[in-house]
């Protein structure tokens, strides 16, 4: 991971880190990924708001 880290900031600033999965993800990492995303929930409250996109794979004819 070549980021991921906060910064100080003031009341009213925004910081968004984007995290991108790739390849197969287990049952037992989407449990321990999920369990840490509700503590970080729990620390922060509702100063944390996350977003989930899933990829789709690419066609292997494009736009056809």
């Amino acid at each position: 991971m070549s980021s991921g880290y906060l910064s100080p900031q003031e009341k009213g600033e925004h910081q968004v880190i984007l995290f991108t999965f790739t390849g197969k993800i287990t049952a037992a990492e989407k449990k321990a990924w999920n369990q840490q995303i509700l503590a970080l929930k729990k620390k922060f409250g509702n100063r944390v708001v996350a977003i989930t996109l899933t990829g789709e794979k690419t066609p292997r004819n494009p736009g056809t």
